[in-house]
């Protein structure tokens, strides 16, 4: 299978919260709770992680 081409951002049409339906619209704020959350999480992981590892 072929991998899917990049998705050029000139061509495509930005939508606005107006075109989404309401469903569509949770489904982005609960994404980007997600992603959020995520790059906290990871956040604190580095941290915890450079805590363990000996100081040099």
């Amino acid at each position: 299978m072929s991998k899917p081409k990049e998705v050029d951002p000139s061509n495509v049409i930005p939508l606005t919260m107006e075109d989404l339906t309401k469903e569509e619209q949770q489904d982005i704020e609960k994404q980007k709770m997600a992603f959020k959350i995520r790059q906290s999480v990871s956040k604190t992981k580095q941290c915890y992680l450079e805590s363990l590892s000996p100081k040099r």
